[in-house]
């Protein structure tokens, strides 16, 4: 158990995701159509990074409580 009563889950983390690409500082300076393409797939990979980011947060947290939710109602029984 945990504190306050709150019983750690454990969880497994699986990193598949493609490395991002870093971006210089500053605005980007788009000249070319070439350019703009690969800005935008760098917007979209990082868009997509933080989303899976966010899933799995989501994830987590509902792990936890339902492993709550039954280890109270095996205390209640």
């Amino acid at each position: 158990m945990g504190s306050a009563g709150v019983a750690l889950v454990p969880f497994a983390i699986d990193w598949q995701a493609a490395p991002v690409p870093s971006l210089p500082a500053g605005p980007p300076i788009l000249d070319s159509l070439s350019d703009v393409c690969d800005w935008l797939g760098t917007y979209r990979e990082r868009l997509r990074v933080a989303r899976d980011d966010e899933r799995e947060q989501i994830g987590v947290l509902i792990g936890r409580m339902s492993a709550r939710y039954h280890l109270r109602r095996a205390e209640l029984a």
